[in-house]
């Protein structure tokens, strides 16, 4: 269901992403999830279901349904057939339900059956992972916790504040991990630190990737018109994990792509949109006013100091983008966001009228 609402570029309701990760995070911990625990966790969900139902038959999406009859406690439904197959199946030397069975719901032999004849369709399935890199390591982003350096690592000339760029970055990685590795309660409320820490990595790469097009653009010369087209190849790889389908992005790309042996007032109005978006992207991360030109270029005045200045620059982006797009393991930043918006009021983002 989320993989279709990703692609159909629709809003996953908040319950819904909770209710896939408790379902995903058993069979990610090192220890089984006893089953209350889960029949718990599934119970939960019931009343923003029969809501959601409500809604949909509200709006004609699906029949009246009958509510005449009454429904018992998933709870009580989910461990009596537990209950129900474990009886059956008990270990003869110690009387014990077999753990095989306990693991195995009534239905089983359905499913299977379903299974058996639709597996062909539904590869996603067959494999039994997630049809997206969404699994609880994926949105925790846990695999870039310990790889700060990089990430807040200054780029060479330009000027804007990164010690508190870092501050910012390190208070909400260190929030996901202390929720995660010391409570151990980041799969019960994944929304309360892991949004923001998702937002400000996404924030501070996008601020990087705009760093480097400014800067090899500020010091753009004709005779260096094949770096250039190399650059651009660097931006590419870079994309790969980090475009989003945001306007200014996609404009700025676009210019840029656009930009072959590129004149002065076509640099000059890329330079200015990067420069309106960086510091409007700081104001908010920081959460203070930030307007101020983005580096200091004063001393690159020869070209032995410009071509030095490209080489650093091409190393920098060239690690950064071959690093991310090892770690992230084809998480991008059009999913994460897809998961920031699940953290907001969706409830009738599905309905036409919304």
């Amino acid at each position: 269901m989320i993989a279709m609402a990703y692609k159909g570029k629709f809003i996953v309701f908040k319950w819904l992403w909770e209710l896939y990760i408790s379902l995903w995070s058993p069979t990610t911990d090192n220890a089984v999830q006893p089953l209350n625990m889960i029949a718990d966790d599934l119970e939960k969900f019931r009343r923003p279901l029969s809501h959601l139902e409500g809604l949909c038959v509200q709006h004609k999406y699906i029949p009246v349904i009958d509510s005449s009859a009454s429904r018992p406690s998933l709870l009580d439904t989910f461990l009596g057939r537990v209950i129900f197959k474990g009886k059956k199946h008990r270990n003869i030397k110690n009387n014990k339900p077999g753990l095989m069975e306990l693991s195995r719901p009534y239905f089983y032999n359905t499913i299977e059956e379903f299974y058996q004849f639709n597996h062909k369709k539904h590869k996603l399935y067959k494999k039994n992972t997630p049809a997206l890199p969404i699994s609880v390591n994926h949105l925790c982003l846990r695999c870039v916790w310990h790889e700060t350096s990089l990430l807040i690592e200054p780029i060479s000339k330009v000027t804007i504040d990164w010690p508190g760029i870092e501050h910012v970055y390190e208070i909400d990685r260190q929030k996901v991990y202390d929720q995660f590795e010391i409570t151990h309660d980041w799969t019960k409320d994944p929304f309360k630190h892991g949004i923001r820490f998702q937002q400000t990595f996404i924030d501070i790469i996008r601020i990087k990737l705009y760093c480097y097009i400014w800067v090899e653009l500020s010091v753009y010369k004709p005779t260096d018109h094949i770096f250039h087209v190399y650059f651009k190849s660097l931006i590419a790889d870079m994309l790969k994990f980090s475009y989003i389908e945001d306007k200014t992005l996609n404009k700025v790309i676009t210019l840029y792509d656009k930009l072959f042996c590129p004149k002065k007032d076509q640099i000059e109005e890329v330079l200015k949109i990067l420069t309106e978006e960086v510091n409007t992207t700081l104001a908010s991360l920081l959460e203070s006013t930030n307007k101020i030109e983005l580096a200091d270029l004063s001393d690159i005045n020869t070209p032995s100091s410009r071509s030095d200045f490209l080489d650093e620059i091409e190393k920098q982006l060239t690690e950064i983008g071959r690093q991310f797009n090892g770690m992230l393991d084809g998480l991008t930043f059009d999913v994460l966001l897809f998961f920031i918006n699940g953290s907001k009021n969706t409830q009738l983002a599905v309905f036409p009228e919304n």
